[in-house]
C-alpha cells in the first residue's frame, strides 16, 4: 500500500488551517471569559498558579499620577509569562489583588512596541513608558473585574482601594 501525497494534501492543509485558526482564537477571548476564569480566584489560587505577590499595593499617586485616578492593587507576577515578552490571552503576565486577597484584574505586558498592537478581550494593548517595575518602553492592558464599565480597561480603577500602610513611598 502506497500513500498518494496528492490525496493527502487537502486534508493536511485543512488540518493545519484549523490548528492555526484555533491558536489565534485562543489569544483573544472575551471579557466574560476572563471574568469566568479569574473572577473568583483568591491569593491562594494565584500563588498556586505560579504568580509571586508583591508586598505593595499600587495607587496612581504611588507612581506619580493624580490620586483621583484610583489604584491598581497588589501585583502578582508570573515570571515565566512576563519573561517571554508576549501578550497571550490564556497567560496573563500579572494578576491584581485587593487587600483581602481577591482577584480584581488581570494584566498583560508586551515588550514589543508595535504600531499594530495585539488585542486581548477585543482591546489593543497601549503604549506605556518605563515605570517602577518595568524599566523599558512596553505595551500593556489591564482588565478590571470591579468598578464601572468605563474603567474596565484603564490603567487605574477608582473602585480599587489600597489598605492603609500598604503602598510604596511616592516617587521623588
Amino acid at each position: 500500500m502506497s500513500l498518494n501525497l496528492k490525496t493527502l494534501t487537502l486534508p493536511l492543509t485543512l488540518l493545519l488551517l484549523l490548528l492555526v485558526s484555533a491558536a489565534f482564537a485562543q489569544n483573544d477571548g472575551s471579557y466574560e471569559d476572563l471574568l469566568a476564569t479569574y473572577g473568583n480566584w483568591t491569593r491562594e489560587d494565584v500563588e498556586a498558579a505560579g504568580y509571586e505577590v508583591d508586598e505593595f499595593c499600587i495607587t496612581a499617586a504611588s507612581v506619580g499620577a493624580p490620586a483621583e485616578l484610583g489604584a491598581m492593587g497588589f501585583h502578582a507576577v508570573n515570571p515565566e509569562f512576563v519573561s517571554d515578552g508576549e501578550a497571550v490571552f490564556a497567560e496573563p503576565d500579572i494578576i491584581l489583588l485587593d487587600g483581602d486577597g481577591k482577584v480584581i484584574a488581570v494584566e498583560w505586558e508586551s515588550f514589543a512596541v508595535e504600531d499594530n498592537p495585539p488585542t486581548i478581550a477585543g482591546q489593543p494593548l497601549i503604549f506605556s513608558a518605563p515605570h517602577p517595575g518595568i524599566e523599558q518602553d512596553h505595551m500593556s492592558l489591564h482588565v478590571y473585574f470591579v468598578g464601572g464599565e468605563a474603567e474596565r480597561f484603564g490603567d487605574f480603577n477608582t473602585a480599587v482601594v489600597c489598605p492603609p500602610g500598604s503602598t510604596p513611598p511616592p516617587p521623588q
